[in-house]
C-alpha cells in the first residue's frame, strides 16, 4: 500500500470518527462513542504508519550518504592530500547540517 492510499483511509477514518462523535453528543448513545474511539484509533495508527515510511526514507537516504563518505575517505586515506581531507571534512559538515544531524555554530 503506497503512502497516498494510506492517507486517504487516514483522512477516511478521521471523518468517520469525527461524524460519530457529533451523533455521540447529539444523541448520548454509546455505541457512538465506541465507534468514535476505534475510528480515532484506526486513524491514528495509519499515521503512524505513514511517519514510519518517511522515517525509514530519510535512514535509507542516510545509509547511503554514510556509504558514500566511506569511500571517499578510504581514497583520501590512501592519497593523504590535506587540502582533499580539509574539503572531505567541510562535506561530512554540510551533509550534517543539511540532515539536521548538528547545528551551526
Amino acid at each position: 500500500m503506497d503512502s497516498k492510499r494510506i492517507e486517504q483511509l487516514r483522512d477516511q477514518y478521521r471523518r468517520r470518527s469525527e461524524a460519530a462523535y457529533q451523533s455521540y453528543q447529539d444523541s448520548g448513545v454509546s455505541r457512538y462513542l465506541a465507534t468514535h474511539t476505534r475510528a480515532e484509533d484506526i486513524a491514528d495508527a495509519l499515521q503512524i504508519a505513514l511517519d514510519s515510511v518517511s522515517e525509514h526514507n530519510k535512514l535509507i537516504d542516510l545509509r547511503a550518504l554514510v556509504a558514500d563518505l566511506a569511500i571517499e575517505a578510504r581514497q583520501l586515506i590512501q592519497t593523504g592530500d590535506a587540502v582533499d581531507i580539509r574539503t572531505f571534512l567541510k562535506r561530512v559538515e554540510c551533509e550534517a547540517y543539511v540532515r539536521d544531524i548538528i547545528r551551526r555554530k
